[in-house]
């Protein structure tokens, strides 16, 4: 039997083509449309690797391999005052290259008589099927040449389509962990007195989200601290005081040892992990190794924000991201000194909360949508829930969606961060929306994620569609505000977040259910509680003008966010009573 696993960065016009095979599995993601279209093209079948997914039962999968570590690694004498465990703060970071794992694993049990396996390209994960199916994997690209050439069309890709700021982003990310050059630029941190909430963020969403319940409390100082530059804001309010991460950077020969002896003890553990057997193949593969990086990074971030909680007088963190380093170490740290301790997510939904541990007194759920995906899918005990959020209504009511409405909006994602095949999705999904928009004398609008390239996407478009789709499609980049919500005719998304600002503003809402996220089941979750109706297939866009006829139910909004009163949210995050909590 000869394997070829395709990586997602090539496709069937390499060379490869031109051999037979048994069967050909793609490393990336596509719609089901272009494995059949392959599957014709090469006489065998074609299949994705994360047609072995098993949505939400992987996310027990992933409690498993996360407890399985625990305890196992945590800080010792002479390292901190308090203790840290290193395998829950890195676990949320090596996830998706388990999940590669752990889907590999799978395939090796589909095809046990498999001798003969070949690799479009060098993918260092695949080996996992050569150690289960005891044979050697070759690589159809390899040698030096071919490393320089994949190292290469990255960077020229990334150069055309990152901005300079971004591109700048990735340096820092890359080469200055520790802080060693930009705590020298930020100067000293001008500590505070007064009391204050720290925000902590890394992304420009996750400031925006915490910002935003600021906003709710104008009496109650917060304090935004950025670990990373592209997560800085304009038009703070007030109450908000902004400062980097990096300003509170120590010596790089302060945590240098601490480092190494922990490097040291996460060698130890990897061969402690190798008694479960998708830990083992992990391991076997470099995987477990990633750790090592990541404790790189995270423990002078720790030291940084230890000297947050030192020189600031903070009563409370409220972290909307508690899956990242940057973001999680401030809530732990938070938690132990005795601190109020709020978590949120700054999407509407977060498949990790079925697999991390737990550091805040309170999750903020946004309404009964969450709550319910927190209680039944990720196993959370309801004491732990605070329903309700603080966040101003954004959505206009829908009496105010009287009259024409001209735009059909096509809500996007960073595909490729999910391994998508992103041509192909936009190749399936855009040509019957252009033909309702040109029936309907309506634009196509295509609303970009903030991690996509507008320049890139355009040439995309150009090069995918045809002049008379093209002519009647607009791509915008802007953040969707309530002007734009009124123009909007219907919305779809596969499970963006914009689909509950759509439904809440009595925007009628689509989701491509067949794109879905092989895991997080966000698509199903939405159609529960009716932020949106569940698309099957390709060919039920068509319908959509039909679907129509089912408006968006009247009591939708209240399924999907509750407000909090200014008394408990304060409350919650100054460990003051609601009764003497600083009202907003």
């Amino acid at each position: 039997m000869r394997v070829l696993l395709l990586h997602r960065d090539d496709d069937l016009s390499g060379p490869w083509s031109r051999q037979r095979w048994d069967l050909i599995v793609d490393l990336g993601r596509a719609p089901q449309s272009l494995y059949d279209e392959w599957s014709r093209q090469q006489g065998c079948p074609v299949r994705s690797i994360w047609s072995l997914a098993r949505e939400l039962e992987d996310l027990e999968e992933h409690r498993k391999l996360l407890e399985a570590g625990l305890g196992r690694l945590v800080d010792g004498p002479g390292m901190d005052e308090r203790n840290l465990d290193w395998w829950d703060l890195v676990f949320p970071s090596l996830q998706a290259e388990l999940e590669d794992v752990l889907l590999l694993s799978r395939l090796a049990k589909e095809i046990p008589g498999c001798r003969e396996l070949v690799t479009s390209r060098p993918v260092p994960r695949a080996r996992v099927l050569g150690f289960a199916l005891g044979c050697r994997i070759t690589a159809w690209q390899e040698g030096l040449w071919s490393r320089f050439s994949v190292r290469r069309s990255r960077y020229r890709a990334a150069w055309r389509n990152l901005s300079h700021q971004q591109i700048r982003q990735v340096v820092f990310d890359k080469y200055d962990t520790g802080y060693a050059w930009r705590r020298r630029w930020a100067g000293k941190s001008k500590a505070s007195s007064s009391p204050a909430v720290l925000l902590p963020s890394a992304y420009v969403n996750v400031s925006r989200t915490a910002v935003a319940h600021a906003r709710s409390l104008p009496e109650q100082r917060f304090l935004l601290v950025l670990a990373r530059e592209s997560a800085a804001i304009p038009n703070l309010p007030a109450n908000v005081a902004c400062t980097r991460l990096a300003s509170y950077a120590v010596s790089p020969t302060v945590w240098r040892r601490e480092l190494a002896v922990l490097q040291q003890r996460w060698t130890g553990l990897t061969q402690e992990l190798r008694q479960h057997p998708v830990l083992d193949l992990a391991g076997r593969v470099g995987v477990l190794d990633l750790g090592r990086a990541w404790l790189r990074l995270a423990v002078p971030v720790r030291h940084a924000w230890n000297e947050v909680f030192r020189k600031e007088n903070i009563v409370g963190c409220l972290s909307a991201d508690d899956s990242n380093p940057y973001t999680r170490i401030p809530l732990i740290v938070a938690q132990q000194r005795g601190k109020a301790a709020l978590a949120c997510h700054h999407g509407a939904l977060d498949l990790r909360m079925a697999f991390k541990l737990p550091h805040a007194d309170h999750y903020l759920a946004q309404g009964p949508m969450e709550e319910d995906y927190l209680l039944r899918v990720c196993g959370l005990g309801p004491d732990s829930i605070l329903v309700g959020d603080g966040l101003p209504q954004q959505s206009p009511p829908p009496a105010t969606r009287d009259g024409w409405q001209p735009w059909i909006v096509f809500f996007s994602d960073s595909y490729e961060t999910d391994v998508w095949r992103a041509e192909s999705v936009f190749a399936e999904i855009l040509p019957p929306l252009c033909e309702i928009a040109r029936r309907s004398g309506r634009n196509l609008v295509v609303k970009l994620h903030p991690f996509e390239s507008l320049r890139q996407r355009r040439e995309m478009l150009l090069h995918l569609l045809a002049p008379a789709d093209f002519a009647v499609i607009e791509i915008i980049a802007d953040p969707l505000s309530t002007e734009m919500l009124k123009k909007i005719w219907f919305a779809v998304t596969v499970e963006s977040t914009t689909a509950l600002e759509c439904v809440c503003a009595g925007v009628p809402a689509f989701l491509m259910g067949w794109l879905r996220h092989a895991y997080s089941g966000y698509a199903l979750q939405f159609a529960r509680f009716g932020a949106g109706q569940l698309l099957d297939s390709a060919a039920d866009l068509a319908r959509i003008p039909e679907l129509l006829a089912v408006p968006v139910a009247a009591d939708v909004q209240t399924k999907l966010r509750r407000p909090l009163s200014p008394e408990r949210l304060s409350a919650a995050l100054t460990h003051q009573s609601a009764g003497t909590a600083r009202m907003g």
